[in-house]
């Protein structure tokens, strides 16, 4: 696609900004600074009050709306010169941000308007002495919104000398620009390398099964080492050394990775020492979340991997018994590699749990899971996912959709785009984008959200999905959810904009509909015939999904724990990551440890995730006992489907991390680990058949 795309169009990009021309977000960026600094004026002329925190909370909208746009067009637009210019404008407004959470002035205003209301309440409590308009608008939000910016104030630093500030600053800076190279190489086919695979004689016949493809003439090809090619290699290639080249070589690149990693790590620590907090797992979950301490995190992790362990030994014990099947040989001794994971547990899925995959995708059409989602929503919510046109210039890529939410009683709630098949340039995996979060505006409308969910789907050439991905647009889709149904106040609590050990929690509920029978049998349709998918199919396809559940919750929750070592407490010679990572692995998986990969090199979620990661394990432990107490067996019922959009969505994250989750659940889910929480995981033991 041109960089001309939008040159004709009177429409913004995105359905927000006024961008014709790449160059413009420089114009756009320094608007949203000038809007800004205007708001700031403003504000400080006032006496401090509860409008401080309204105030303080449209400045953070207004360049909220530029950064994260812009953030969002720097991994998904179709052109490198929009993604050049769109990381330029985050660089520049993520310093902008950096500066404003360490202006003096605007702390200080913040501190006497809760000052003022915390004199109050003291003295109607001593004796009915106050004047009764310092407490007035202060609502519970309005508080939790004012201690939240005065949190994220001094998490900046506000308190530090100028020279320690400055290092602090400087810090922010290199970690953003780090975050951003890891990303951009996990998309640049250079950086993640080449393989060349042998094929010859019997070999072509199994590479023509494969479906990837010969290069005319030779017996050997060349594939790109990106994600979804790697993962279709060691998941269908028998030949254990192809296997094993395939997962040696994708699992060493991008080189460059594991070096910014070392880098992303240290400046986090240095941040957090410059903070004084003894490590940045620390500094990041400290009065932020639910977990509240690294320590409430590594009980829950260590917890759960000894309660599933004798699960995840019998899901071992499968994979080793097809491979001594496939090699005719005794499981006596034998070793499962690292490389042998994903391949056994596919042989031992298709015998254990006979499936037919190519009848199975048929009720997995993109659209038709979109549509299955729709009919879900309406039966559980009572609303409407109603299809809009694309004004022109509004998108960014060929096949763009874009979607309204209409409550039956409230009206339209908010917009989603949809960008879900891969292009070069654009970013993979799956992920959710705010573009704009809803907030109340001063003449009393609500500011309607915008979303954008960013799949990089491989389809077959009829569209068709495989079950595992209609499961990740779900999740997303709960992401969405999130942010559309919220109706907070203020955008600073509005939908994902909370705890991040929370955030994941609507998402993991949302997924387990694409799994559960009701949904499978009443929204899943035969993309020729429309007809739904049948019992038999249904109780096929949960047998194999469910097969491994164990070794792959086990997979996030170690992956969780090197997330957590990584960020932990340093000694005066801190070991290298590849050595963390390495002894993690040596410790707790069940393969063995290849020697010279860096499979970290390719997780981004250290990056977005950092020391938050296990935020999924705690997520799974949670929606588990969601599912279970109002959606047993995946059924769609509109009052527990009304329940769970008052508890979990409509109140974004205006409450504190402990009575969000008892104000879904009750009591009794929760345990006090330390200054924090950690999920009770019986219900989760439960749904994973363990008592």
């Amino acid at each position: 696609m041109s960089k001309s795309l939008h040159s004709g169009s009177t429409r913004r990009l995105f359905g927000l900004l006024s961008l014709r021309r790449p160059e413009q977000w420089q114009e756009v960026s320094q608007a949203a600074i000038a809007r800004c600094e205007s708001l700031v004026s403003e504000l400080l002329v006032q006496p401090p009050s509860v409008d401080t925190i309204h105030g303080l909370d449209e400045i953070s909208d207004t360049i909220c709306q530029s950064y994260d746009t812009a953030e969002f067009c720097r991994n998904v637009h179709s052109c490198e010169d929009w993604q050049a210019a769109a990381q330029q404008a985050c660089i520049k407004l993520g310093g902008y941000v950096h500066k404003l959470n360490i202006d003096e002035q605007l702390y200080n205003h913040l501190v006497r308007a809760l000052d003022k209301h915390s004199s109050a309440v003291r003295g109607f409590a001593a004796g009915g002495v106050g004047d009764s308009r310092c407490v007035e608008g202060y609502t519970p939000e309005a508080l939790r919104v004012g201690y939240t910016l005065k949190h994220d104030f001094e998490k900046a630093g506000i308190h530090l000398q100028e020279d320690q500030r400055s290092r602090l600053t400087a810090l922010v800076d290199l970690e953003r620009r780090i975050g951003m190279q890891i990303g951009q190489n996990l998309k640049t086919p250079s950086k993640l390398g080449y393989l060349d695979m042998d094929v010859s004689g019997q070999r072509k016949a199994n590479e023509q099964r494969s479906k990837l493809p010969l290069s005319q003439g030779s017996s050997s090809r060349r594939v790109t080492l990106d994600s979804g090619t790697l993962h279709s290699i060691l998941r269908k290639e028998p030949y254990a050394q192809q296997r094993e080249k395939a997962f040696t070589a994708g699992y060493s690149t991008p080189r460059d990775n594991v070096h910014l990693l070392e880098d992303l790590v240290g400046t986090r620590y240095e941040m957090a020492q410059l903070m004084g907090a003894p490590s940045y797992a620390h500094y990041t979950l400290k009065n932020a979340t639910l977990a509240g301490c690294p320590e409430a995190v590594e009980s829950f992790l260590l917890e759960l991997l000894a309660a599933i362990q004798p699960k995840v030994e019998e899901e071992v014990n499968i994979l080793r018994r097809y491979k001594a099947k496939h090699l005719g040989r005794s499981t006596v001794g034998l070793q499962l590699d690292a490389w042998d994971r994903l391949f056994y547990m596919r042989v031992a899925q298709e015998a254990e749990c006979p499936l037919d995959y190519a009848a199975t995708a048929a009720h997995f059409h993109a659209q038709g899971c979109i549509q299955g989602f729709k009919e879900l929503l309406k039966a559980i919510m009572g609303i409407q996912i109603v299809e809009m046109p694309l004004e022109p210039g509004e998108g960014w890529a060929e096949r763009v959709q874009k979607l309204a939410l209409e409550h039956e009683d409230e009206g339209r709630l908010g917009i989603i785009y949809l960008d879900l098949y891969p292009r070069p340039g654009k970013m993979g995996g799956a992920t959710h984008f705010t573009l704009q979060c809803g907030r109340r505006l001063r003449d009393g409308s609500y500011q309607e959200p915008v979303v954008a969910l960013v799949c990089s789907f491989g389809l077959s050439s009829g569209g068709l999905m495989s079950p595992d991905q209609a499961k990740t647009l779900f999740h997303e889709f709960g992401h969405a959810l999130h942010s559309l149904l919220s109706r907070t106040e203020f955008q600073h609590l509005a939908g994902t904009r909370g705890p991040m050990d929370l955030m994941e929690v609507p998402s993991h509920v949302v997924e387990r509909f694409a799994n559960s029978p009701a949904v499978l049998k009443s929204c899943m349709r035969h993309h020729i015939s429309g007809r739904p998918m049948g019992s038999v199919m249904v109780g096929d396809l949960q047998r194999s999904q469910g097969l491994f559940d164990g070794l792959n919750l086990h997979q996030q929750v170690v992956d969780a724990l090197v997330d957590q070592r990584l960020h932990g407490v340093r000694g005066a010679n801190p070991a290298s990551t590849e050595s963390i990572v390495h002894d993690v692995l040596q410790q707790f998986s069940p393969f063995s440890f290849a020697q010279g990969v860096t499979p970290h090199a390719r997780f981004q979620h250290f990056v977005g995730y950092g020391a938050a990661y296990f935020s999924y394990p705690y997520a799974m432990a949670l929606s588990s006992a969601i599912w279970q107490q109002y959606f047993p067996d995946g059924r769609m019922n509109r009052a527990s489907g009304d329940h769970v959009r008052q508890t979990m969505l409509k109140v974004g994250s205006a409450s504190e991390p402990v009575a969000y989750v008892e104000g879904i659940l009750g009591k009794g889910h929760l345990e006090p680990v330390g200054c924090g929480h950690k999920p009770q995981i019986r219900s989760l033991l439960t749904e994973l058949g363990i008592t």
